[in-house]
């Protein structure tokens, strides 16, 4: 294997071996989620040139709502209100179960998910295929 590759693929697997603890498996996700939401909102927000105040009023709620949703360590997003602030932001809110070798392809950048994995049942992490995750 050239040094390039193995460089692309040590990430994954590192994280896979790490996912296969259940426990760490749950507490990545959750932190993941909480984390990876707020830093997309608050980067689109800056991006936009929004307030947090500004955004606020477009989403219909208080700019202490907007403060609290983007610290990475708050846990109390609803959907409902990450529609409306995803809204507010003209942008679409995607939330979708996927195998955790996608998940791990999508963390590390190894390949872009296409349309076709929209549609795939999505095995549990124990029936999950990684064959081509440890090449």
């Amino acid at each position: 294997m050239n040094a390039r590759l193995w460089n692309m693929t040590t990430p994954r697997r590192k994280l896979i071996d790490s996912l296969k603890d259940k426990e760490f498996r749950q507490a990545y996700m959750g932190e993941h989620l909480h984390e990876g939401l707020a830093f997309q909102l608050k980067a689109n927000r800056e991006a936009r040139g929004l307030t947090q105040a500004r955004l606020g009023e477009l989403a219909e709620m208080k700019q202490s709502r907007i403060h609290a949703i983007e610290d990475p360590s708050y846990e109390g997003l609803n959907l409902k209100t990450a529609q409306r602030i995803a809204d507010a932001l003209d942008v679409a809110l995607v939330l979708r179960l996927m195998p955790y070798s996608k998940f791990a392809d999508f963390i590390t950048g190894s390949t872009s998910i296409g349309m076709r994995d929209w549609i795939e049942p999505i095995p549990s992490f124990d029936e999950d295929d990684f064959r081509f995750a440890l090449q």
